[in-house]
């Protein structure tokens, strides 16, 4: 009995240290676990930090780069409203030199008139001829001045439908077609004011033959008269089409009228997380 009991307590005695050794290892075992948890955690904390870095960074590169093509446009813009308002301007004062001309050509042409209406016996016809007289020539003062200012308003519309097709170009568009178009309109433009600055030099004045002939001479002014702004009227209407069709070409681009698709932060997440 004695021995078995000093047997058991032999065998305990030197099981005790194995016991006491498998302790330590599971203590290093969840510290290592922890550890690596540890880690795990802080690598995720960088990772997301910079990632969030490179999403400013994207986001300040893509705001950067937006305000740098607004600017160009706007540039760009400002450019062409400036030389279109220049040509006006100049267009103006050629016109305006043109009437200083014309004014004493008409004076001139006023004298003539008085002479020659000497023929006719009845004061009342002769007032009456040189009132249409008068009347001739403001007549074609006004029509010119029209004109001029629909080939003004045409000329706005051509400025912003070329902004339009810059936008669309930046954005990847193409714009070629509209460019030609615009092209097109610009050249019709100088063409309507080539002819109205001839037109606004024309001096109509009616030349009486006799007191016979006199309705019939005045009609032959008129009728020359309403034929001239015909012809000037048809330089109008041509600037005006081809401004219509640079528009229709404009119009005709895919997306076009589309909203530059400026990339938001929401974006900027999604594209950076994926």
């Amino acid at each position: 009995m004695i021995k078995n009991y000093i047997t058991v307590l032999l065998t305990m005695s030197l099981a005790m240290p194995v016991a006491a050794q498998t302790l330590p290892v599971r203590d290093q075992i969840r510290e290592a676990r922890e550890g690596v948890k540890v880690e795990i955690q802080q690598k995720k904390e960088e990772v997301r930090k910079e990632v969030s870095e490179a999403k400013g960074e994207l986001r300040d590169q893509v705001r950067a780069k937006q305000a740098e093509v607004k600017t160009l446009l706007e540039q760009k813009r400002a450019e062409v409203k400036a030389q279109a308002e220049q040509k006006r301007e100049e267009f103006k004062q050629t016109l305006e030199t043109k009437r200083a001309e014309v004014k004493s050509q008409v004076e001139t042409k006023k004298t003539q008139l008085k002479e020659q209406l000497k023929k006719v016996k009845d004061e009342r016809k002769q007032k009456a001829v040189e009132k249409i007289n008068e009347q001739l020539q403001a007549l074609n003062e006004r029509r010119m001045k029209h004109f001029t200012e629909v080939l003004e308003k045409i000329e706005k519309v051509l400025v912003k439908i070329s902004s339009r097709a810059d936008k669309a170009e930046d954005r990847g568009l193409d714009v070629s077609a509209v460019r030609t178009a615009l092209d097109s309109a610009n050249a019709a433009i100088a063409t309507s004011r080539s002819a109205i600055e001839a037109q606004s030099t024309k001096v109509y004045t009616i030349t009486v033959n006799t007191e016979e002939t006199l309705r019939m001479d005045v009609g032959k002014v008129r009728q020359q008269l309403e034929k001239d702004i015909a012809s000037v009227r048809e330089t109008v209407k041509s600037a005006h089409e081809e401004a219509k069709k640079a528009a229709v070409t404009l119009a005709q681009i895919p997306k076009v009228n589309e909203e530059p698709v400026a990339q938001t932060e929401e974006q900027t997440e999604t594209s950076t997380t994926q």
